[in-house]
């Protein structure tokens, strides 16, 4: 019986198709993020001395409007962030922390930092925590299910029985392979259709029936 046959650019092609079915509910879990904390993390490191920074020249301090939060060191544990927190207006920044300040510079490059940890934070770790929990259920689901249907379609060498064993394999199939897939199967009923009266056989096996029991 003819059929279309897995190639292995089909097979990884229905396995990215099987992925990216899980693509909505990763972007939503991204975007379930903590929001507005940039004030109160910057009040935690700042705060007692914000009102010495604003009485000193402009010159001294650089402002920014946000913060990107790299991480948070609580003991021997990093927690990853990875967030920009904008501030309600714009805030004033040193060129440089001191050691046992409560954040540093994220590496010798750019302005993330890292937040060493304290009791304060402990709702902001819990959120980052949550959040890290469902990005990392939503990427797993998309993991696993491209897995599991790459398998289906590694057991078996053509689409149809893969179809029969699976059917929902159907919604992962590109289209132009639904449309080759459909056309040999219509080719295939065309040429099991018998080229005889149907209906003037059953009437010649009534015939015999009643000739018989005439004989």
């Amino acid at each position: 019986m003819a059929t279309v046959k897995f190639s292995e650019e089909l097979r990884e092609r229905i396995a990215n198709i099987a992925s990216s079915k899980f693509q909505g509910a990763i972007n939503k879990a991204r975007e379930s993020a903590p929001k507005d904390w940039g004030d109160r993390l910057y009040d935690y490191a700042f705060g007692p001395y914000a009102d010495d920074m604003a009485k000193l020249p402009k010159g001294f301090f650089a402002t920014r409007g946000s913060i990107v939060v790299n991480s948070v060191t609580k003991g021997g544990e990093e927690i990853a962030v990875g967030l920009d927190f904008s501030f309600t207006d714009k805030k004033l920044f040193p060129f440089a922390y001191p050691t046992k300040f409560p954040w540093q510079r994220s590496g010798n490059y750019g302005d993330s930092i890292n937040i060493r940890y304290s009791d304060v934070l402990e709702e902001f770790v819990n959120e980052v925590r949550e959040w890290n929990k469902r990005k990392h259920a939503a990427v797993t689901r998309q993991a696993e299910f491209k897995e599991s249907v790459r398998k289906v379609v590694d057991a078996y060498a053509t689409l149809a029985p893969a179809l029969k064993a699976w059917p929902p394999l159907w919604d992962l199939i590109p289209d132009e392979v639904k449309a080759k897939h459909k056309l040999i199967v219509e080719r295939e009923v065309k040429a099991r259709e018998i080229d005889v009266d149907l209906d003037r056989m059953t009437a010649m096996a009534a015939f015999t029936k009643i000739r018989g029991n005439e004989g």
